[in-house]
């Protein structure tokens, strides 16, 4: 049989099936293809494009099942492509492998059958040997059952590794870290990589081509999306099923009206009932759209609130400058405190050629080698280095309600005031820990409007600039907490530290006008911090209302939250609270 009569009969019916068993577990219907060019499944433009040779293969069904299943587990939980730089072969390759292991552990923890169905096409090794192309193989069957290799070292701390950071599995920068670290102990077991050969491990799964993207092509950012301008366009491009009428977004772009005419999808002749189509956003897209649970329907609101983003104009500048000259033993405590743990943070790297201070056993050791007439190793120092296979990332988000501007009757001062004075002390503090934060204010006018101010991005140094906007913020509306949560866990997931805060400090529980049930937006704060959580990140409050601790405890969970009695001690509380979340990683 000709290949062509093939992927006319027996290859469609396998891709379609693949297909629709992908559907049937995910809810989401993926473009699946079968193509007689292909040696190896291939993921480009949301779409699935498998081998039609597969038709000789025994369980030729079960493996397009498989294929499919994995190219749709990249496509539901891929993050930002990795960028190449000057990574080597042998690290890319790694790199790849942990990624499958990912979102292969991410589909087997909702759908723990899949195991059985890939595990079939992951043969034992019989050959203990340290081929580069066999000890791949090994290391996928080991992350994939979650097993010791009883025959190699190197596959055991690989799998220890993975499976011993399953709360990471939701971080793609956790495969990133794997693969350097296991690449670099293969470069010093001198494991030789045949660059010219394709590592396949496995027949189900893609060539990962689609997990990489140069420095001058990637795709991705780490600004959010803003509000559509007049000067841009964005396009949704899509897949429409002529005889079903359905559609299936593929991906969107946003770019300069200039640049919108070379975005192109190439049409595919063999398939007659399928067409691609433009069109334009309309206004009711602008801006950032997050959803919003409905706990009485039990529903999940697809685009529900519009959060706008947008920068605090600045405030007087001498007014930040005297609150830090009020505070300055506060201050000066804090930047111990943090300078202290900073300290604690690095490790002694011994062994070096240069360094802070003798190695005393490298030292003995050398002396022994010239009393032995042999050349003694010259690396004699250590040295304090950070840490870079862990970091830390923290959002604070601040409640700016209209409710903010009411003086506290033990101060005089109001909460906007003591929450100035707060942010200041904190990021005097955090830029002295030297970890990546950032700073956001919220408040809300119905679901439409929901704004959050950018005191401070991550990538911002705190200088005077930052004061100013501190000094500047104003408080009015209401407390749509879900939705400001939300578009802050969207900016910390982008991020790669190891452990990632978002830190809300409010006076209240969340309310807004056009909603009139009170337990509403609490249980959309309940259902965000879920979210965020099942992403790897911890959420905390620390709230202002004495009165608020069995709110706090539906919507954050008992221990995430800190009730504060005197809230005339929240610069120097908030400061403190932070720093001893972050002694947690």
């Amino acid at each position: 049989m000709s290949a062509a009569i093939a992927e006319a009969g027996i290859a469609p019916r396998l891709a379609r099936r693949g297909a629709l068993f992908v559907l049937a577990l995910w809810g989401r219907q993926f473009p699946v293809y079968p193509r007689a060019e292909l040696q190896t499944p291939v993921l480009r433009a949301g779409a699935i494009l498998l081998p039609s040779a597969w038709r000789i293969e025994p369980h030729g069904a079960e493996l397009y099942r498989a294929a499919a299943c994995h190219a749709a587990a990249h496509l539901i939980h891929a993050g930002a492509p990795f960028l190449r730089g000057e990574l080597k072969p042998r690290q890319q390759v790694l790199i790849g492998l942990f990624e499958d292991a990912r979102v292969e552990a991410l589909a087997m923890a909702r759908f723990p059958g899949l195991r059985r169905l890939w595990q079939r096409f992951h043969t034992p090794e019989q050959d203990n040997g340290l081929a580069f192309p066999r000890l791949l193989r090994r290391l996928a069957r080991a992350l994939l059952l979650g097993q010791a290799d009883a025959g190699n070292a190197w596959v055991n701390k690989a799998v220890a590794e993975f499976h011993g950071q399953s709360r990471r599995w939701a971080d793609p920068a956790l495969a990133r870290e794997l693969g350097l670290r296991l690449a670099h102990d293969l470069g010093q077991m001198r494991i030789a990589m045949d660059e010219g050969q394709a590592f396949q491990v496995a027949p189900y799964r893609d060539d990962n081509a689609h997990l990489w993207a140069d420095e001058d092509t990637s795709l991705t950012s780490d600004e959010p999306r803003s509000a559509t301008q007049d000067s841009s366009i964005q396009e949704s491009v899509q897949w429409r099923e002529a005889r079903g009428g359905r559609r299936l977004a593929l991906a969107d772009r946003q770019g300069p009206a200039a640049e919108h005419a070379s975005w192109w999808l190439r049409d595919d002749p063999d398939q007659a009932l399928v067409q691609y189509h433009r069109h334009a956003a309309t206004d009711d897209h602008a801006g950032h759209r997050y959803p919003e649970w409905n706990y009485r329907a039990q529903v999940l609101r697809r685009d529900w609130c519009q959060v706008r983003a947008s920068r605090p104009g600045p405030g007087d500048a001498e007014l930040a400058a005297r609150l830090l000259r009020e505070h300055r033993p506060v201050l000066a405590r804090m930047r111990c405190l943090a300078l202290s743990l900073r300290l604690e943070r690095l490790q002694r790297v011994r062994r070096q050629s240069e360094g802070d201070e003798l190695d005393l056993d490298a030292v003995l050791e050398a002396q022994a080698d010239v009393r032995n007439g042999r050349e003694p190793d010259p690396r004699l120092y250590f040295c304090a280095r950070p840490r870079h296979d862990r970091g830390l990332a923290s959002l604070v988000l601040l409640d700016l309600s209209e409710s903010c501007n009411d003086p506290l009757p033990e101060t005089g001062h109001s909460l906007l005031e003591l929450s100035r004075v707060a942010a200041l002390l904190l990021g005097h503090m955090l830029e002295t820990l030297g970890e990546a934060f950032a700073l956001q204010g919220f408040n809300s006018n119905g679901r439409h409007q929901v704004d959050c101010q950018h005191i401070k991005d991550f990538e911002e140094p705190f200088d005077a600039g930052i004061e100013a906007r501190i000094a500047g913020l104003g408080a009015r509306h209401s407390t749509r907490l879900g939705a400001a949560l939300r578009h802050g866990l969207a900016q910390l997931g982008r991020r790669r530290e190891h452990f990632r805060l978002l830190l809300v400090v409010t006076d209240g529980v969340p309310a807004d006008i056009d909603v009139h049930d009170e337990d509403y937006l609490a249980e959309d704060v309940r259902a965000a911090v879920r979210e965020g959580r099942r992403q790897g990140m911890e959420l905390y409050c620390l709230n202002l209302d004495a009165g608020a601790r069995d709110r706090m405890e539906k919507m954050f969970g008992v221990g995430y939250f800190r009730l504060l009695d005197h809230p005339g001690r929240l610069p120097e509380l908030l400061p403190q609270l932070l720093l001893s979340l972050t002694r947690r990683y």
